[in-house]
């Protein structure tokens, strides 16, 4: 996945696996596990597996520059064994990746109803510094999940 870093520079990200104590405890299936996210310009601080090992990294998405500072922010979705998981917006703030966004989801919303590739965070073209997100809330009318929008601030 291609991200526009600092000075216009483009540069390449990638989903790497990892072994760690945690996640070869955790691992299912023939599932590959992702913990890692690297870049093709090593001086461009990747994600640790430290981090969160537990977690499983999928679906790397160039969310564009939605906290207006210049540069791309990089989301993927997060999870270790239930189908639901966190949907993570980060932003590399002076040589640091910080989280700006943290959405609630699950993984039906990746499926060919959505195009393979849900746009789960975009722009609140009404609020300055606020993105919409389309996230999960319970519903007790029918004892599931019913997808919401809403707008929140970026971190």
């Amino acid at each position: 996945m291609e991200i526009l870093m600092a000075m216009g520079k483009i540069d390449t990200a990638y989903l790497y696996g990892a072994q760690t104590s945690a996640n070869r405890k955790l691992e299912y299936g023939e599932q590959e596990w992702f913990n890692g996210i690297a870049f093709s310009d090593i001086s461009i601080p990747s994600f640790s597996p430290e981090k969160a090992p537990q977690f499983n990294y999928l679906l790397l998405t160039n969310e564009e520059d939605i906290d207006g500072d210049g540069t791309d922010e990089i989301g993927f979705f997060t999870r270790a064994f239930s189908r639901f998981g966190m949907y993570r917006v980060y932003s590399l703030r002076r040589g640091e990746w910080k989280e700006i966004v943290n959405v609630y989801t699950h993984d039906n919303f990746y499926g060919e109803d959505n195009g393979n590739a849900p746009d789960l965070v975009r722009i609140d073209p009404d609020r300055k510094g606020y993105v919409i997100i389309r996230t999960l809330e319970w519903d007790d009318e029918i004892s599931w999940h019913k997808e919401i929008e809403k707008s929140v601030k970026v971190k």
